[in-house]
């Protein structure tokens, strides 16, 4: 996994936004996503069977964990394989 594949879209969003991601192997991935000020508003966790090797795709839906629309603003993004972290933004406008 890289960061020049590692991107989010549409971006700007007005909150559907799909996150895409490529990996050589299946193997365990870790999504959050962030507000600004750090906050977790979403995660999942996907284990080596729901992911493949190459491009992967999971939509985010704009929500929080309790169904709240998030606001709009700049969210960061965060994708974990093993040790590898890459962290991308997200900007919510509706």
């Amino acid at each position: 996994m890289n960061a020049s594949n590692v991107y989010c879209f549409p971006n700007p969003s007005s909150g559907k936004t799909t996150l895409r991601f490529t990996i050589a192997e299946p193997e365990t991935v870790r999504i959050d996503i962030y507000d600004i000020d750090m906050d977790l508003v979403w995660h999942r966790d996907l284990n080596a069977a729901e992911v493949r090797a190459g491009a992967n795709y999971i939509e985010w839906n704009g929500q929080n964990g309790t169904d709240v629309d998030a606001a709009n603003g700049v969210y960061l993004f965060r994708i974990q394989t093993g040790e590898k972290i890459i962290i991308k933004k997200i900007v919510i406008i509706k």
